[in-house]
């Protein structure tokens, strides 16, 4: 479980403070009043959440709780996990796509590999991929690197503006192979 990794001692000493589950968050932005994220913690001077995707939902949950989260200064880390529910979950699902596609397409992952990895070190370990231009998964079994990476809370990045944080921007070398990509989001936005 997520929260397990977290108040760790290897963790603290890292930066983590305030871990708590499924507390309810406030906010007096009109019709996002309240949200109860899965784990919320402190992370040197920013608020996180996670949130374990378990399966799917639709996309205007996805949408009020990033929103909800940016406007009330969270960071959200969307968390899938689907050697429990490869049936309902994968990364085809449209779900996914919305949430890997608005983090700088980066997919966060707690399987078994990152759970076992995260009760020997002692701390939250998570795995890690992204899509790289031709829009096929950075690890993948059929190039023969796995299937992602392994990372720490201290390994990420923070995109200020989006209140995610990645891991590597694969958005840069994407929108720089389709510039008019990235130009008709602007106008579209």
């Amino acid at each position: 479980m997520i929260s397990k990794g977290l108040p760790s001692t290897k963790s603290r000493d890292i930066g983590i403070s305030d871990v708590t589950v499924e507390k309810r968050i406030n906010s007096n932005v009109p019709f996002l009043n309240w949200r109860k994220p899965d784990v919320m913690a402190k992370y040197m001077d920013k608020n996180m959440v996670f949130e374990l995707q378990l399966s799917t939902t639709f996309i205007s949950v996805v949408v009020q709780r990033d929103i909800f989260y940016r406007l009330n200064d969270y960071f959200i880390v969307w968390v899938f996990n689907f050697d429990e529910n490869k049936k309902y979950v994968d990364l085809t699902n449209l779900m996914c796509k919305d949430i890997y596609y608005a983090n700088k397409r980066n997919i966060f992952l707690f399987d078994k590999e990152a759970q076992k990895a995260s009760e020997e070190r002692g701390e939250l370990v998570l795995k890690c991929n992204w899509l790289d231009v031709d829009s096929t998964w950075h690890y993948s079994i059929e190039k023969g690197n796995g299937d992602g990476i392994l990372i720490t809370l201290a390994d990420l990045k923070f995109d200020a503006e989006m209140s995610k944080p990645y891991y590597f921007d694969a958005e840069t070398p994407y929108y720089e192979m389709y510039p008019f990509v990235k130009e008709r989001i602007k106008k579209e936005e």
